[in-house]
């Protein structure tokens, strides 16, 4: 039986793999890494969609990493009071 054809087409890179490392850097400067993070190799093959990425997922504690990371803000930020 032969590889589905999304398989054995060549993923085109028209700047989705670089967006996906500077997700995973973004996500590696708050200590946070996605194992599963890659690009959606069925979207991506497809001229008809959006590619997609793939986040997987991810157990509770780095849940939580996830949102202290968005409440912080962007990493090497100063928080600034409301009004300041």
């Amino acid at each position: 039986m032969a590889p589905p054809d999304h398989l054995l087409t060549p993923v085109p890179d028209n700047g989705e793999h670089a967006v996906v490392r500077d997700l995973a850097a973004a996500l590696a400067a708050h200590g946070i890494t996605l194992p599963s993070l890659r690009l959606d190799t069925l979207t991506a093959t497809r001229t008809d969609t959006t590619p997609m990425i793939e986040l997987g997922r991810i157990g509770l504690p780095v849940a939580q990493q996830l949102v202290h990371a968005l409440e912080a803000g962007p990493a090497g930020a100063t928080a600034t009071a409301p009004g300041a």
